[in-house]
């Protein structure tokens, strides 16, 4: 490949990766500094063609960057989940559970087995993978959808695979 950016040669290489990502590095570089698709065309010496094709790719790669989350985000969204949920948690306890106006037994119950359940989100949230929290949401999903997305009975989750 010559210095001056040409990136065409005597024998074509039908989709030779490395040499169509130096391209677009170069057509992005070159984007950077304002030129044209017609220049850009006549200075890296391809088709106008394969620079659509070549700006296609390298914007979905950008969009896919710009939309991906970082394990940085992963991580603040997932602990500000569990801080709500421990927020709802004492909130739950302290209305319905330790409330002594409340006189349905059965609510008091049902109140601490969904603190109970709560607790549990957390734990789990704290020590597993936000990839392991989404494979258990697809698989409950895929259980609901099997029962026709009737109610389930006595499944309250499924315990997740230790990371350990």
């Amino acid at each position: 490949m010559a210095d001056n950016g040409d990136f065409s040669e005597k024998k074509k290489k039908r989709n030779h990766i490395p040499r169509r990502e130096l391209a677009k590095k170069e057509i992005h570089r070159l984007i950077v500094e304002g030129l044209s698709n017609s220049q850009l065309c006549e200075r890296l010496q391809i088709p106008r063609r394969t620079l659509e094709r070549y700006l296609h790719e390298i914007f979905q790669e950008d969009n896919d960057i710009l939309i991906r989350p970082t394990a940085e985000d992963v991580a603040m969204q997932a602990n500000l989940f569990i801080e709500r949920l421990l927020i709802q948690r004492q909130h739950l306890l302290k209305e319905i559970a330790y409330n002594p106006d409340v006189k349905d037994a059965d609510a008091k119950v049902a109140a601490h087995e969904l603190a109970a359940d709560m607790i549990y989100a957390v734990k789990k949230l704290s020590t597993q993978t936000a990839a392991d929290v989404m494979r258990h949401t697809r698989v409950m999903k895929e259980i609901v959808q099997q029962n026709n997305n009737k109610e389930l009975t006595n499944v309250r989750y499924l315990p997740l695979k230790s990371t350990e």
